[in-house]
């Protein structure tokens, strides 16, 4: 897939003018990984393939064709009942927004992966670079989905187990 930016850019001189000149600048190839079928992977894929596939021009049909292809033989099975056409794609997403990217779960798999980050007894760089490096990841992540500070009040995570959306807790 050929990815194309088109910029515009209005005149400088103050003067509201109808000209709008336009840039485009070719990209690169986007590369979109598979999708391993994952909460805290939901919010990668979908926004990679909202912003390059789903919002683009092209037919449904040749939507729902590369979003296939970016899917894990786990996701693919959650929509494979939609008949490849316009209206299976758009059948087949809402299926998959469903199923996949539940925030509440997506919250959850973060804070899991923080609390389950292992004590460091010692002063091993490479060790406390991991921390380090998983920590921030799970940070920045819960920073984007705008869930670190409701995460910081939240009173279930010491009971991650138990609590889900359905059991009457609100999740951040």
């Amino acid at each position: 897939m050929q990815a194309e930016a088109e910029v515009s850019v209005k005149p400088t001189s103050g003067k509201e003018e109808d000209e709008v000149s336009k840039l485009q600048a070719k990209l690169p190839k986007l590369q979109i990984s598979e999708f391993n079928a994952s909460y805290k992977d939901w919010p990668r894929l979908w926004n990679l393939y909202s912003e390059t596939i789903h919002k683009s021009s092209i037919p449904a049909v040749s939507k729902f064709s590369y979003l296939k292809e970016l899917l894990c033989e786990k996701a693919r099975k959650t929509i494979e009942a939609s008949p490849h056409t316009a209206e299976g794609y758009n059948r087949a997403t809402p299926i998959l927004k469903d199923r996949f990217g539940k925030e509440c779960e997506i919250i959850k798999c973060f804070v899991k992966e923080i609390m389950e980050l292992p004590h460091i007894p010692t002063a091993n760089v490479k060790k406390i670079h991991e921390f380090h490096d998983k920590l921030a990841y799970c940070v920045q992540s819960l920073e984007t989905l705008k869930k670190l500070d409701a995460v910081r009040e939240w009173h279930c995570f010491h009971d991650l187990g138990k609590a889900t959306c359905d059991q009457g807790r609100s999740c951040p």
